[in-house]
Formats: C-alpha cells, structure tokens, sequence
C-alpha cells in the first residue's frame, strides 16, 4: 500500500485567466507577425498608425507582459512553497482510499474504475520545493475524482510507477507529462511495461 500526500497549490495554469492571458499573448504574436508580413497591405492605415507611434505603443506593451510573466512566476513560487494540505491518498491492489483533513473518506476500487491518469510535471527540486503539480486522476462510477499528490523523491517516484503498473493490470492508466523534454524522452520510472 502506497501512501501520498494531497494537496492543493493553487495552480495559476489550470485556471480560467491564465488560459485567456495565453490566448491574448498568442493573438497578439500573431498579430504582430502579420503587421510585419505586410498582410494588411504595404502602407496600411494599420500598419502607418503602428510604425509612427511604436515606441509609444509598443513601450507599454512590452513592460505590461513582462510585468505579468514576472508577478505569475512569484505567486506560482510562493504556492509551490506553501501548498495546503488536504489529506492522504492510499493505493493499494484493491483500490483507493481518501482520506480528508475534515476525517472525510472517499473509497473506491480498480473493478468499478473507467480508467486512471497521471500527469506527471516533476519531483521536488529547487524550482517546485515541494513537488506539487502531479496530477492523480480516477474516472470511475462515482465520477471524476483528481488527486494533487506531492512526489517528494526519486523513490516515491519509483513506487509510484510499480503501482500505477499494477493498477494498469485492472484498469488502463495513461501517463502524462508536463514537460515537453519529457513527453519526448518518457520517465522509466513511469513506463506502464
């Protein structure tokens, strides 16, 4: 039986404004590529109107995303840092066990279980102290029930991995990863072979 800790950190990307800042960024390069592919037409009143006032325009903008960028990674720090505890998650052949802060359980097993997803982002280290963001999630009769779980070593990684395989004997687990350099490298110690 496999013991984690979950938690809640407050992650700012899983959440409604983080997702429209990245939409507005991504808008905005692309409208900047297109000014400057002359897609407007060459001497556009757009583009006239933006090459006159660049530094009054362009100064402002620049400053406001680094300004962002720069108050998100704080406060995604100090959340990492501080994350609020909310109970225990046991796993075991069986099934799962919740165990909440409030002496509140949720019980389930592998039989009645669609399938699980792990979202793997990385164990503690000096950028997530703690290592939050690793995402547990179970899909079964009683609906959708996802599990913030602190991975705190390479061991705790590694017996992770030994469960999640033997649950993928039951029910089909699929491994994600946050990290581009993992979604192309894979962790061994979180293959499901």
């Amino acid at each position: 039986m496999e013991k984690y800790q979950v938690v809640n950190s407050r992650n700012l990307s899983k959440t409604l404004l983080y997702k429209i800042i990245i939409a507005v960024l991504v808008l905005f390069f692309l409208f900047l590529f297109a000014l400057s592919s002359n897609w407007f037409g060459e001497g556009s009143a757009l583009e006239t109107f933006f090459f006159k006032n660049e530094s009054s325009i362009m100064s402002p903008i620049s400053i406001g995303f680094v300004i962002i960028a720069v108050a998100f990674s704080v406060v995604m720090r100090s959340r990492m840092r501080n994350p609020i505890p909310l109970g225990v998650l046991e796993l075991d052949e069986q099934g799962y066990t919740f165990a909440g802060m409030n002496n509140a359980q949720t019980r389930g097993t592998w039989n009645n279980a669609r399938y699980v997803a792990f979202e793997f982002f990385s164990v503690a280290s000096i950028n997530n102290p703690k290592g939050c963001l690793n995402y547990l999630t179970i899909v079964d009769n009683l609906g959708t029930h996802t599990f913030e779980i602190l991975i705190e070593s390479s061991l705790a990684k590694s017996g992770l991995g030994d469960q999640l395989r033997q649950i993928n004997m039951k029910v089909p687990v699929k491994v994600k990863y946050a990290h581009l350099i993992k979604k192309i490298f894979r962790d061994k110690d979180l293959s499901l072979r």
